[in-house]
C-alpha cells in the first residue's frame, strides 16, 4: 500500500461546545482517496485534583472499510502523539473498544457508576415539603454562568473533570448515551430566586436517566430527587438512573432509598489515558504531592524519588514540606513501570499495591508507603455528557 500523507487540518474552536478547537488528523493515499483513515484531536483543560493540565482528546477514530487492518489507524494514531507532544499537552484521553488503544500506550483511567433507584422507593422517602418553596424551569442561555458556577464549585478537586469554559461552553453535547438528547432542568430558590441546582437527563422516554447534576447546598437534594422521581413517573418507569461517582454527596443522600449502585472498570477499553510529557505533568502536580504528604510519615523526608518510564526519569526531590521535580541527586526511593501505569496512579484509578505486582512494574518494599501517600485511590470521574 503507498505509504500516503497524514495532514492535520484546524477546525475551528466552534467545533467542540467546550475544547479549544479541534484538530483533524487524517491520512490521504492519492487524490482520490484524500481521507481515508482519520480522528479530532481536540484540547480541554482537564482535573487531576485541584490542578489544571492541558489534556489532548482523540475521538472519532475511523478508517475506510476496505483499508482496515493494513495499519491506517495506527499510522493516524501515532501522529495524534506526536502533535499533542509537539503542542505542549500533558496527557491525552480517549474513549475506546476493547482491546486496542493499549498498543499506542492507553490505559483504562475511568470507571463508570451507575445508581439505580425504584421510583416509589424515591416518593416513600421524601418529605412532604420536598419541593416546598423551589420552583423548577428549563435551562436558559442566561443560565449558563450561574450553571457553570455551581458546576466548578462542586468539582474543583475532582480528578477526571473537564474545565467548561463560559465563553466556549455552549451545554452538553449529548446525553448518557452517544446518541441522546439533554434537557436541563433548573431548581430555583423560591425565597431569592436564585438557582440552587439543576440536573440534565436523557430525552428520550424510554428511560429516565440523569448524566449531570449540582447544587448549591445539599438543602436542594429532596428537590432533586423529587423531581427524577416524577419525571420517571411521568414516564409510568418502575425506577430511573443517575450517573455520578461514588462519593458524590447525592449519590450518597440517596442511600435512603435503597437500590443499586454499579461501578463498571473496564479492563482494556472506555475511557482510557496516557502520559504525553511526563516532566510536565509533574512540574504542575508537585503542589497536590506536597500536600498529600503533609500528614503522613513522609511529611518531613528529604530525600529524592526516581520514577522511571518509557518516557524517561522524572525525579522528585522531597524538602520537608516541599516536592520538587528535581535532579535525583539525593535519590532514596524509586519505581519503574510504563507510564500507562503510571497514569492510572495519577487519576488513582489503581492502588499502587495493585499496581506493583504488574510483571512490567519494579517497586521496591521501602518505596511502596510513600508511592501510596502520593498516589492514593480515588473515584476519577468525568461526566457522561461531557465525554467526546
Amino acid at each position: 500500500m503507498d505509504e500516503g500523507e497524514l495532514r492535520r487540518i484546524a477546525e475551528p474552536a466552534g467545533a467542540s461546545a467546550d475544547s479549544r478547537g479541534w484538530m483533524k488528523i487524517h491520512l490521504a493515499l492519492s487524490p482520490e482517496q484524500p481521507d481515508v483513515s482519520r480522528l479530532w484531536a481536540p484540547t480541554f483543560d482537564l482535573r487531576i485534583g485541584p490542578v489544571v493540565v492541558r489534556m489532548g482528546g482523540v475521538a472519532g477514530v475511523g478508517t475506510e472499510e476496505s483499508l482496515r487492518h493494513r495499519g491506517c489507524a495506527r499510522r493516524v494514531l501515532e501522529e495524534s502523539t506526536r502533535y499533542f507532544t509537539e503542542t505542549g499537552h500533558d496527557v491525552a484521553l480517549l474513549f475506546g473498544i476493547p482491546d486496542f488503544y493499549h498498543r499506542f500506550g492507553y490505559a483504562p483511567v475511568l470507571p463508570v457508576t451507575t445508581l439505580t433507584v425504584k421510583t416509589d422507593d424515591a416518593r416513600l422517602v421524601l418529605p412532604w415539603r420536598e419541593r416546598q418553596g423551589w420552583s423548577l424551569r428549563p435551562l436558559q442561555e442566561s443560565d449558563w454562568r450561574a450553571v457553570l458556577e455551581i458546576y466548578h464549585d462542586n468539582n474543583r478537586e475532582r480528578t477526571g473533570t473537564l474545565i467548561r469554559p463560559l465563553a466556549q461552553w455552549r451545554g452538553y453535547r449529548h446525553g448518557t448515551q452517544w446518541t441522546s438528547q439533554v434537557e436541563t432542568h433548573l431548581i430555583v430558590d423560591g425565597g431569592t430566586g436564585g438557582i440552587a441546582g439543576y440536573l440534565a437527563f436523557d430525552t428520550a422516554r424510554d428511560g429516565f436517566r440523569v448524566g449531570d447534576l449540582g447544587y448549591r447546598s445539599p438543602a436542594v437534594f429532596p428537590a432533586l430527587l423529587a423531581t427524577m422521581a416524577e419525571q420517571a413517573g411521568e414516564r409510568g418507569l418502575e425506577e430511573f438512573q443517575v450517573r455520578l461517582p461514588p462519593d458524590h454527596p447525592f449519590t450518597r443522600f440517596c442511600r435512603r432509598c435503597g437500590g443499586v449502585l454499579q461501578t463498571a472498570y473496564e479492563r482494556n477499553a472506555g475511557g482510557m489515558a496516557r502520559i504525553i510529557d511526563q516532566h510536565s505533568l509533574f512540574e504542575k502536580l508537585t503542589p497536590l504531592l506536597a500536600e498529600r504528604l503533609r500528614g503522613t510519615r513522609f511529611a518531613a523526608a528529604r530525600g529524592g524519588l526516581a520514577l522511571r518510564t518509557d518516557l524517561g526519569t522524572t525525579a522528585l526531590d522531597l524538602d520537608g514540606s516541599a516536592v520538587r521535580v528535581g535532579g535525583g541527586e539525593r535519590q532514596v526511593w524509586g519505581a519503574s513501570m510504563p507510564q500507562m501505569r503510571l497514569i492510572q496512579l495519577v487519576f488513582g484509578y489503581r492502588a499502587v499495591e495493585d499496581v506493583a505486582l504488574e510483571n512490567d512494574v519494579d517497586v521496591p518494599a521501602d518505596s511502596l508507603p510513600l508511592l501510596d501517600a502520593l498516589f492514593p485511590v480515588g473515584d476519577p470521574w468525568m461526566y457522561v455528557p461531557d465525554w467526546f
